[in-house]
């Protein structure tokens, strides 16, 4: 039996994004599974047109379709560094496609995104971050979570310092 996705919410109070680490899944055919916070967050949101994409060839990146056109302006206008956008631009256009969710919560990943990231079949890692969703592999996952880890409490310390509550 198919899993009955949320009606979408029709207040204007704001839509705000899952918080923390979620896990997903890739299947055979290259589609992401959603978790099901992350699906309520998309199936809420007035507009459903996707791009999924990497702006570094090691983190994918799901963005709203009228958030991605911004940053392609963004692209097309910043002058200070050309080399800068000509190259995170063109990343982002070979590894990247438009997508839509499904009725049963996934996105399908552009096979170029999925080889390069290593997103094949398997768990992978999303969370919300900067207006994007962020996928990440478990390979990924674990290198930074164990760099992350280094130090930490110095890192916090210095954080708490700087106003983190």
């Amino acid at each position: 039996m198919a899993e009955e996705l949320p009606a979408v919410d029709q207040t204007n109070e704001p839509i705000e994004p899952p918080i923390g680490m979620l896990t997903g899944r890739v299947d055979d055919k290259g589609r992401l599974k959603l978790p099901t916070d992350l699906i309520e967050y998309f199936r809420n949101l007035p507009e459903k047109t996707l791009f999924v994409t990497s702006l570094d060839g090691r983190m994918g990146q799901l963005y709203l379709k009228s958030t991605w056109l911004r940053n392609e302006k963004f692209f097309q206008t910043f002058r200070q560094k050309p080399g800068l956008t000509q190259d995170i631009g063109f990343l982002a256009a070979a590894m990247g496609a438009p997508a839509e969710m499904d009725a049963q919560g996934r996105v399908q990943l552009p096979v170029k995104l999925r080889k390069q990231l290593g997103l094949e079949e398997g768990v992978v890692h999303v969370y919300a971050y900067k207006g994007r969703i962020q996928i990440v592999s478990e390979a990924l996952y674990q290198e930074k979570f164990n760099a992350a880890l280094q130090s930490s409490a110095e890192k916090v310390y210095e954080l708490e310092a700087e106003g983190l509550e």
